[in-house]
């Protein structure tokens, strides 16, 4: 609507025509689009639908929601970047910190969820968070007139969006396979999973640790050439190089967390013994289900060994921003990359023999139950609860990840029953949001019953709000 009382038209050229000249108006649609479509892409603090969203929906509908629909959002950013032309510097830092808080608070939610799909839509916070960080810093290298930053940020973003395209839709069919099974995604209940579900375990494997930006896999490709923006300190001045190191330090946190949360819903899920003996877990799908899988697994692997052709992809949109863009510039970047690719070949390579060898001797090895420390007689309740696992990293970050606890202690001397405890880390945003809204409601009660019931004062407050609305409508007459 304000663009349309600027320029008299619905038009995107007429939009660019308007936003390439610098004003305050220009500042002030940067602000509201970005906000829009921080909304439509779950950044914090607007994420709390996500999680929500991708617990309720089938695994199939929440890969296609991770996939495509969450970066719709991103889309309409970059378009109507494209459309203002160069921007101001203090745009790229908006961009960049927005995403820096959006990664944090997302890695931080994901460490402490119970639901293993929830805890996949926290996920998604953190890597939009991390797609923005290069957004901002290619926008930065815009203003600057440094076209080796806008390769890194908006070609790095680019390809992380493509990035997390792949390995979340890996982890939601791999979830959705688990509920398949088990009909149930609670980590609590789950437990020795990779028995029963041996290339689904490898599936959520896989995209457990390419989500974790651990190399070979292509997670670590787009997050390594966000580090290479923020790293190569091409600012102009002391205090913004000190600032991007400051973000790369931000980006490290997060990737540290993220393995920490992958390890957590893997370990548990996936090794140990079930932790509920009433559930009774059925196998793998059928291939019509593993197909594809096994399709984006292959495409995490190809990235990951061969980054040329994930940057093949993003090339296009990143020329778009920099018309001094030249093949030096990518070169420099192939050319960065080089050593790190043979080394994850290398590391691909070793990898591939450590498991063809584990699994050769495997075969021929004699199974022995694991020692105890001479106690002879373990259960399923003396392992780690995922609860317990997060429990001394989630008590560092308390204020922003609030505790439920519902439990059912016994409390005889030789008690008869099993008590219980169940923990549950809710969203600080969520829960302060509804409790804004149910001090409204109050607030409003009390008013409501304030006003006197009686049929003189009911019409009397109808005439007055006619009066209000007639003299309303004759000055905007006039």
């Amino acid at each position: 609507m304000l663009l349309h009382s600027k320029t008299g038209s619905m038009s995107f050229d007429a939009f660019g025509a308007y936003l390439s000249t610098p004003g305050r108006t220009r500042g002030t649609v940067f602000a509201l689009l970005g906000l829009s479509f921080a909304l439509k892409s779950a950044f914090f603090p607007f994420h709390t639908w996500l999680p929500r969203a991708h617990s309720a929906a089938p695994a199939h509908v929440s890969a296609l929601m991770s996939g495509v629909i969450h970066k719709a959002g991103l889309f309409g950013f970059l378009r109507f970047a494209l459309l203002m032309g160069k921007p101001d510097e203090w745009m790229g830092w908006s961009v960049l910190g927005f995403g820096a808080l959006s990664a944090v608070a997302g890695v931080l939610y994901t460490s402490a969820q119970r639901d293993l799909k929830r805890l996949l839509g926290y996920s998604s916070t953190e890597n939009v968070g991390i797609a923005a960080i290069g957004f901002g810093v290619g926008l930065l290298g815009w203003a600057w007139g440094n076209p080796f930053l806008v390769v890194c940020g908006i070609g790095g973003g680019i390809l992380h969006i493509f990035n997390h395209a792949l390995f979340k839709c890996l982890l939601f069919y791999a979830a959705g396979a688990v509920y398949r099974a088990a009909h149930t995604i609670d980590l609590e209940r789950l437990g020795g999973l990779l028995r029963r579900l041996p290339r689904t375990g490898v599936m959520f494997l896989l995209g457990g640790l390419a989500i974790s930006a651990l190399p070979p896999l292509n997670g670590f490709v787009s997050e390594f050439i966000i580090y290479s923006g923020l790293l190569v300190g091409g600012a102009p001045s002391a205090l913004a190089n000190a600032s991007l190191v400051c973000a790369a330090a931000v980006l490290a946190f997060v990737g540290a967390v993220s393995t920490l949360s992958m390890t957590r819903a893997f370990g548990v899920a996936f090794l140990g013994t079930a932790r509920d003996a009433s559930l009774h877990v059925g196998d793998d799908p059928p291939l019509t289900m593993q197909w594809p899988m096994f399709l984006h697994a292959g495409g995490v692997l190809l990235v990951g060994l061969v980054p040329g052709a994930g940057l093949a992809l993003s090339r296009g949109a990143t020329a778009l921003f920099q018309d001094q863009l030249s093949s030096l510039t990518e070169g420099t970047l192939l050319s960065t990359l080089e050593p790190v690719v043979w080394c994850c070949r290398l590391l691909a390579g070793l990898l591939l023999v450590t498991c063809l060898a584990g699994w050769r001797l495997g075969r021929n090895a004699r199974r022995q139950a694991t020692w105890g420390c001479g106690y002879t007689a373990p259960n399923s309740r003396m392992q780690y609860t995922a609860s317990s696992f997060s429990a001394q990293f989630a008590k560092n970050f308390d204020s922003f990840l609030p505790e439920q606890r519902r439990e059912k202690l016994p409390t005889e001397v030789f008690p008869q029953a099993h008590g219980h405890i169940a923990t549950h880390h809710v969203d600080a945003v969520e829960r302060r949001m509804f409790e804004v809204l149910g001090q409204g409601e109050s607030f409003i009660a009390r008013a409501a019953g304030r006003i006197p019931e009686q049929p003189r004062f009911a019409f009397a407050a109808g005439l007055l709000a006619l009066v209000v609305i007639v003299a309303s409508l004759v000055g905007g007459l006039r």
